[in-house]
């Protein structure tokens, strides 16, 4: 998924289209409305702190989850691992994403000293900032990590649906261990490729608000990707429905052969895949909204002041307070199936007579084996 500002360098004529035009001292002298339109924005400042707010909590609440609620969850192992992997990847993108901003931040504070709009800029010829220039420069990297590693969801989601269904199909955990590996590098090898084709022409260099999250020069690049991610995405979530709904049939279908192994293995697919359906929804339904979002910005950018396009990838992007929802869904499935599964065990051994204890407890047992779920 793409992220939210809009890059461009202080030359205000063009949006880049023809590649980014670095200033001279002079020049910046003369071009600071963009800088001071954009300081000045309420809208732009406010997203500014909730980006902020929003990725500090992705980041507590996901290692909270890892620490105290992942390893107790009825997830197999190798599902585990993608599941944590997945929180890497929030973990990574939140602090890439998170700490660009509070650093936006802190210069939004230091501009206040400023003798001028243009000491706002990076790098800047006054003495008031001239010790922020390499450090912001050199953040700008986080920004793009951030943007890169964004596609990783969609993948890693592609990779979760792969696992259950070598699951469903009865492959062994060896094989589920090597192709949910093989998955994995292959998603962040997916992302290194994007991130290099959509940043290798960055510099790094001259006078910039904002570091760079979208190039004009490369919107085939990220139009083709946002194409496939959202196909990618659709497609699993059919894919994991039909999923659960096979697991169903065929646990109904295998009560008669009594293999307890089967029909756990069976079991715990209809357990780790349905409750996750509503999480993939989620995420389905923020991706739809984000791509068309993105997608229309994109697309009618030439009716927007240069600055208006800005505040606007600002204000479209979801894929921060994409990662701070699906950890509390998350943790809100795994809380529920233990709700459900406390209370089926809480049935099954409650207090009877001792006369009939032993017909109550098969009894219970016939009706959790004859239960799907």
């Amino acid at each position: 998924m793409p992220l939210d500002d809009h890059y461009y360098r202080n030359n205000a004529a063009d949006y880049c289209n023809n590649g980014c035009k670095l200033l001279s001292s002079s020049d910046m002298d003369g071009e600071c409305n963009l800088s001071t339109e954009l300081h000045n924005s309420l809208l732009l400042q406010s997203f500014r702190w909730i980006h902020i707010c929003v990725s500090i909590c992705s980041i507590a609440l996901v290692l909270y989850i890892c620490l105290h609620h992942l390893s107790r969850t009825i997830l197999d192992r190798v599902s585990i691992i993608i599941a944590k992997t997945v929180y890497l990847n929030i973990l990574a993108y939140s602090f890439g994403f998170g700490v660009v901003q509070i650093v936006k931040v802190a210069h939004a504070f230091a501009r206040l000293a400023a003798v001028t709009p243009c000491d706002a800029q990076i790098p800047n010829v006054g003495p008031v900032h001239r010790h922020l220039t390499l450090p912001y420069q050199v953040l700008c990297l986080f920004r793009m990590m951030a943007t890169s590693i964004s596609t990783a969801f969609v993948l890693l989601h592609v990779s979760f649906t792969i696992q259950q269904a070598l699951s469903s199909f009865r492959f062994s955990v060896k094989v589920q261990c090597i192709v949910a590996t093989l998955c994995i590098f292959f998603t962040y090898f997916y992302a290194t490729c994007y991130g290099y084709f959509v940043f290798h022409d960055e510099t790094l260099t001259g006078t910039t608000q904002f570091c760079s999250s979208f190039t004009p020069i490369r919107v085939d690049i990220i139009i083709i990707n946002l194409n496939i991610m959202i196909t990618l995405d659709i497609i699993k979530f059919i894919f994991t429905i039909l999923l659960v709904t096979y697991n169903k049939k065929i646990l109904k279908n295998e009560r008669n052969s009594f293999d307890l192994s089967r029909t756990f293995q069976r079991m715990q697919n209809v357990y780790t895949m349905e409750p996750f359906i509503p999480v993939f929804s989620l995420h389905s339904i923020v991706h739809s909204v984000h791509v068309v979002l993105y997608s229309v910005t994109i697309y009618n950018r030439s009716n927007y002041s240069q600055s208006e396009f800005t505040i606007l990838h600002s204000v479209v992007n979801l894929v921060p307070f994409y990662c701070l929802i699906a950890s509390l869904a998350f943790i809100t499935v795994i809380k529920l199936g233990r709700i459900v599964r406390n209370d089926h065990m809480r049935n099954m051994i409650s207090p009877m007579s001792q006369s009939n204890i032993q017909e109550v407890c098969f009894k219970n047992l016939k009706n959790a084996w004859d239960r799907p779920n």
